[in-house]
C-alpha cells in the first residue's frame, strides 16, 4: 500500500487523514470513509519505518490493534506538509500561516493498514506547548467544519490521556474515528477509517499506548 492521504467522502482528493477523515494526515490528516490513496510529496524522508528519532512518538505495528505501518513521510517545512494535503489555495494558506505562527519544526505521518482499512499516526513538533495547543484548537475547528460538509461530526470520550479529544467524522455507520492530543510541544493525531468494528475503543487504547511512549 502506498503513501496514504485519505479523503473525506464527497470532498475530493486530499481531504484528510483525519479518518473519517483518519488523514491527515494528516493534512488535515484525519481519517475519512471510502478514501483513495494518491501519491504524496515528501520532504526529508520516505520509507516504511519512521526514523529512530521519531519512532517513540508514533504507533508501532499492532498498537492500533491489527494495523501495521505501510508508509512513513517526514515533512521538514510547513509548506511541504500542507502541500501534501491537496487543499485549495485559501485553506492551504490559512494552515501554512498557522503552522508558521506557531513555530512548526517537523511533521511525521505514518500510514497504517489493516486488511485494506486505513489508519494514521501523525506527529507535529512546535516551538512550545502553547503553540502545540494552538495547533490542536485549529485542527479541531477545521475538522468540525469538514464534518458539516461530510455528513456529521461527533465527539467521543478518551480516558487516560490528558486533554485528548476523540471525534468521529462522516455519516453515521461509515464515519472515521480520530483522537487528537498534545503533550509538551508536540501535537498528535491517530485515526481509523470507518470499518464497522467500533473503532473508538481501539483508538483510545492506542492513544494511551502512545502517551506512555512519550513519558517512558
Amino acid at each position: 500500500m502506498g503513501p496514504l492521504r485519505l479523503v473525506i467522502a464527497g470532498t475530493g482528493a486530499g481531504a484528510a487523514l483525519v479518518l473519517g477523515a483518519c488523514g491527515g494526515s494528516s493534512a488535515h490528516h484525519t481519517t475519512a470513509p471510502n478514501s483513495s490513496n494518491p501519491t504524496t510529496t515528501t520532504v526529508g524522508h520516505s520509507s516504511v519505518r519512521p526514523p529512530p528519532a521519531f519512532a517513540a512518538r508514533l504507533l508501532a505495528d499492532n498498537e492500533l490493534t491489527g494495523f501495521v505501518i505501510s508508509h512513513v513521510s517526514v515533512y521538514r517545512s510547513a509548506d511541504a506538509f500542507v502541500g501534501s494535503e491537496g487543499l485549495g489555495p485559501s485553506a492551504a494558506a490559512t494552515e501554512t500561516r498557522m503552522l508558521a505562527r506557531n513555530g512548526f519544526r517537523v511533521a511525521v505521518t505514518e500510514d497504517l493498514d489493516h486488511q485494506g482499512v486505513a489508519g494514521l499516526s501523525l506527529m507535529q513538533s512546535f516551538t512550545s506547548p502553547a503553540a502545540a495547543r494552538a495547533a490542536l484548537s485549529f485542527y479541531v475547528a477545521k475538522f468540525r467544519g469538514l464534518g458539516r460538509g461530510s455528513g456529521g461530526f461527533a465527539f467521543f470520550p478518551v480516558a487516560g490521556v490528558p486533554r485528548a479529544i476523540g471525534f468521529r467524522l462522516g455519516p453515521a455507520g461509515g464515519a472515521g474515528s480520530n483522537v487528537a492530543f498534545t503533550d509538551g510541544s508536540y501535537y498528535y493525531l491517530l485515526g481509523e477509517e470507518g470499518s464497522g468494528r467500533g473503532p473508538e475503543g481501539g483508538l483510545a487504547t492506542a492513544a494511551r499506548r502512545l502517551y506512555r511512549h512519550v513519558h517512558a
